[in-house]
């Protein structure tokens, strides 16, 4: 009877000393793992913006344009990402007075997003959809002269991740970046209206349809 009673207890004491070598083995796995860098491009679209001066109004439109960009996260808890995001998205403004229909001046301009925010995913297997917000800035600027213009914006971002292997996956990624734009428009002189100009206000709209390759860190 005590020899049985040793080899149990022998047994147990290599089963847990197996399961405490196995569970530290795994945990340098997990923490090399919660860092991801992403990089997409793909195809953007923007919303007519109103514009008005003293002496007239209309409203300025903008040419479907490639987008690029990158974005940093953090593994914040088991099933999300904390993240910081840049992109960029050069097009052609388009000035179009109020009752009109032929534009009157274009520009070249680029939009620039910086945003911080956090995703949630839902993973089957290796595929894991997710959904995210964000908020931050939006830079609009002219690309052939000086002028800034500023604001607050939203970022609201969803897609799907399709994991290839523990270091890689790509992901099909929608975009709707939201600015709330007002005040002087610096960097829309795209004639008609002049270049003293004020935004009406409204929200500015944009779409975006990605493609993604994310490395895992």
């Amino acid at each position: 009877m005590t020899k049985i009673t040793a080899l149990v207890a022998a047994l147990a004491s290599s089963f847990s000393a197996h399961s405490a070598l196995a569970q530290y083995s795994q945990e340098p796995l997990e923490r090399e793992r919660r860092v991801e860098l992403v990089g997409y491009g793909g195809v953007g679209f923007t919303a007519d913006l109103g514009v008005s001066s003293d002496t007239q109004s209309g409203n300025v439109s903008f040419d479907g344009a490639p987008v690029y960009g990158a974005l940093l996260g953090f593994r914040a808890q088991q099933n999300g990402y904390a993240y910081l995001s840049y992109s960029r998205m050069e097009t052609t403004a388009y000035y179009r007075p109020s009752g009109g229909f032929e534009t009157s001046g274009q520009a070249n301009v680029s939009f620039d997003y910086l945003q911080a925010g956090g995703n949630l995913e839902a993973p089957h297997g290796r595929v894991v959809p997710y959904l995210g917000l964000s908020i931050g800035a939006t830079r609009l600027a002219p690309l052939d002269r000086s002028g800034n213009d500023f604001s607050f914006s939203a970022v609201l971002d969803g897609g799907v991740k399709f994991t290839l292997t523990q270091l890689l996956d790509v992901r099909l990624i929608g975009r709707m970046p939201v600015s709330f734009v007002n005040g002087e428009a610096a960097a829309l002189c795209v004639g008609g209206a002049g270049c003293a100009v004020r935004y009406s206000g409204q929200p500015l709209l944009q779409g975006q349809a990605l493609l993604g390759l994310g490395i895992h860190l």
